[in-house]
């Protein structure tokens, strides 16, 4: 059932909706897509602005798109746009015709409209507005004061870290990418899986120590909370390991920057609706260095790049070929493609001692080049013949199959214990700590992943999630809606209780002192502490995570990935989507889907429209 912001008190009260302004006959299609039905209220709400010129399909096509990660609609794709949720053609045209009137709901550059049409592109206002922002800041961002740091980087490099047995050299592209950062004011570093670039966070780090920068004058983020966890903890274990630390190396050690999410670095959040740090108010460093870039969306990038000082570095770091933000637009890879850069292509998991990884990258690789995968995977008959190995594919030409694939995943997840964890001050004791420790390492080795997120579709990670609850029903290991073992994701920032969108943990049962046990659910944080909350006060918070879509799963280190394919070649099925659900993982991919959906992903790129890699204006909007 759909509901509109008034439809259900009309319906209450026998009054019947307003017409013309919210064709319930598109919710279904919208929904298939994956696009939230909040959008359809927006839509709705805007169309009321002129009750008497029915915008509603312009509205809806704007609004799609933007549900679907672009920031516009050219107006020669608008009728494709709308033929695609299910507008008659006619109809489409008829709205063609009515984006290019103008009146208070549609406007031209500077006015005051929801829907901007600029040129022959239709935008809602607030894209436009930072796409606007964001040129007008690439535009005018001076270089830095020309320094010599040869001296510099041949010390960070005569010193490296170590990876087990082996020293950490770093490769020219690498040492590029050092370079550049510590001399320029804006550098963007791309690279895939595998390529190096958390040690080329450290590297970057040592440089700036060097030059003179405190390690408190630095700041480091990332998107979300588990790649913000995961930065902190690998540049903390590199750190440990350099061969012959020089004192800088030591008091870098020693005063170790706090990795943050950008919502906190900004201070966005809470009662705070915009940023603490703008343009006027700018951050109190002279370096930000932000990974997993290509997660940042539109509006995230305009807030962050303003707030940098006019002198102060900003190094953005991730993978131009991943999938771009859950949110419009696909900032970092139309930066990279437009502004000067440095890519690195050398991969580490090509080692002759991983042919799994070997297989993996091999896979990925072709993915990205838009070739047969047919070299690169080996297709399985039954789930019994799988070896969790490499890239192997499971065809499943019936839901019964994909089924029986997911079960034999499932009886492979590991089982919790459910004793009480006993809590001191609302924290696990020594011995509970490690218990936690444990089942959070085995529980972030493996994710089914999944291209859409609602139940609308059976292949979804609303409808896998239900499906593996009801497994572990039938084994007994549950019959609650929450029970010890369960992986739990965080669906929104909660700055109260320093949550963050993206965040991942695990049901346990916990006690303190002599009250009942009750359920809590437990999370890493950056700095590795572990929090503890009832789950009761979680309430619509977080979600089961057994699956997860992609998008939600970027920024993850895997061991073992369950990629279930849509059964139909959808839109959302894009080159980008099949290699990052493939690069997730280091020891296995099992595909499981129709191969022919499989080559179509393959086949076609991610049709992110933006204004950003081509806007030729250099103003920023009034």
């Amino acid at each position: 059932m759909s509901y509109t912001p008034d439809g259900t008190a009309r319906m209450r009260f026998g009054e019947p909706q307003a017409a013309g302004h919210f064709p319930l006959d598109l919710v279904g299609s919208l929904a298939l897509g994956d696009i939230d039905e909040a959008l359809l209220a927006l839509a709705h709400e805007i169309a009321k602005i002129e009750p008497d010129t029915d915008h509603t399909l312009e509205i809806l096509a704007v609004l799609a798109a933007i549900g679907a990660g672009s920031t516009l609609v050219p107006l020669d794709a608008l009728v494709e746009s709308l033929k695609m949720l299910g507008v008659p053609e006619a109809r489409a045209k008829s709205a063609l015709a009515g984006a290019c009137e103008h009146d208070r709901v549609i406007g031209r550059p500077g006015d005051a409209t929801p829907l901007i049409l600029d040129g022959e592109r239709l935008y809602p206002h607030a894209a436009w507005a930072h796409e606007r922002s964001v040129a007008a800041w690439l535009e005018r961002r001076a270089p830095l004061e020309k320094i010599d740091t040869s001296s510099v980087i041949a010390d960070v490099v005569a010193r490296p870290t170590r990876a087990g047995e082996r020293a950490v050299t770093l490769n020219s592209a690498q040492i590029a990418a050092v370079e550049a950062a510590a001399t320029g004011g804006f550098t963007l570093i791309s690279g895939g899986p595998g390529t190096g670039k958390t040690s080329i966070v450290v590297a970057i780090l040592r440089a700036l120590v060097r030059l003179g920068i405190a390690p408190g004058e630095i700041a480091l983020a990332a998107p979300t909370g588990k790649a913000n966890q995961r930065l902190h903890t690998s540049i903390s274990s590199a750190l440990l390991t350099v061969v012959d630390p020089s004192p800088e190396d030591t008091a870098l050690l020693g005063a170790l920057p706090a990795s943050s999410t950008l919502h906190r670095l900004l201070g966005i959040g809470g009662r705070r609706e915009t940023a603490r740090w703008t343009a006027l108010h700018p951050l109190p460093h002279r370096a930000v260095i932000v990974d997993e870039s290509s997660m940042i969306d539109l509006a995230m990038i305009d807030a962050l790049i303003h707030a940098v000082g006019p002198q102060a570095r900003l190094i953005l770091l991730g993978d131009a070929d991943q999938l771009p933000s859950v949110e419009a637009g696909a900032v970092f890879r139309d930066l990279v493609l437009t502004r000067s850069s440095v890519r690195l292509t050398e991969s580490y998991r090509m080692r002759k001692d991983d042919p799994a990884g070997q297989r993996i990258h091999r896979a990925a690789q072709a993915v990205n080049a838009g070739e047969s995968l047919a070299d690169a995977i080996v297709t399985r008959a039954l789930p019994g013949e799988i070896e969790h190995h490499g890239v192997e594919l499971i065809e499943a030409p019936r839901p019964a199959d994909r089924h029986r694939t997911l079960l034999a995943w499932i009886d492979r997840q590991p089982v919790a214990d459910g004793t009480p964890i006993r809590l001191t001050g609302g924290l696990p004791d020594a011995v509970g700590a490690v218990r936690i420790e444990g089942l959070l390492t085995q529980l972030e080795l493996r994710r089914i992943l999944c291209v859409t997120r609602t139940a609308a579709r059976p292949t979804g990670a609303e409808a896998i999630n239900a499906a593996v609850r009801a497994r572990l029903r039938e084994k007994g290991r549950t019959n609650a809606l929450w029970s010890p073992g369960d992986p739990v994701l965080v669906e929104q920032n909660d700055y109260a209780r320093s949550l963050w969108n993206g965040d991942f943990g695990v049901i346990v049962r916990t006690q303190e002192g002599d009250h009942a046990p009750q359920l809590s659910a437990v999370f890493r944080g950056g700095d590795g502490a572990l929090s503890v909350f009832p789950v009761e006060v979680l309430r619509g918070l977080i979600s089961h995570a057994w699956a997860m879509t992609v998008h939600k799963a970027q920024g993850s280190e895997l061991m073992d990935v369950l990629f279930i394919l849509p059964t139909d070649p959808i839109a959302l099925m894009t080159r980008e989507i099949v290699y990052t659900a493939i690069s997730r993982a280091r020891r296995s991919v099992v595909i499981v889907g129709p191969r022919a959906v499989l080559e179509v992903g393959v086949s076609r790129k991610l049709d992110r429209r933006s204004g950003l890699a081509s806007s030729g204006s250099n103003a920023v909007p009034e």
